[in-house]
C-alpha cells in the first residue's frame, strides 16, 4: 500500500492504470485493505482528463484453478469483467 501512495500520481490528460496479477492471495488482509484503501483514494481523485483504472487478473477464493481479467475505471466506478484465464496462460476465454 505504500508502494502505491508514494508511486501512483494521476496526471492531467493521462490514464492512469494499476494492475496485478496473481497477487492479491498472498498479502496479509491488512494490507489488502490497505491496498483498497489506497486504489480508493486514486478513483476518488479521478477526472474525465484523468481517469484511474484497477486492471487485476486474480483467481476467486473459492476457485483458484480460474482466473478473472476484471477491470474498474474512474471517474465513475464502472466494473467489467473481460476475460477467465487460465492460471498458467493454456487459454483465454474474452467476454
Amino acid at each position: 500500500m505504500d508502494w502505491v501512495r508514494t508511486r501512483v500520481r494521476l496526471q492531467d490528460g493521462a490514464a492512469t492504470v494499476l494492475y496485478h496479477s496473481i497477487f492479491w492471495q498472498y498479502p496479509p488482509q491488512p494490507t489488502r485493505d490497505g491496498l483498497e484503501l489506497a486504489i480508493a483514494e486514486l478513483a476518488a481523485q479521478a477526472t474525465v482528463r484523468s481517469p484511474f483504472a484497477w486492471l487485476r487478473m486474480e483467481p476467486p477464493a473459492d476457485n483458484l484453478a480460474m482466473v478473472r481479467l476484471d477491470l474498474t475505471i474512474w471517474p465513475g466506478g464502472e466494473s467489467r469483467r473481460l476475460a477467465e484465464v487460465h492460471p498458467h496462460g493454456a487459454w483465454v476465454r474474452w467476454f
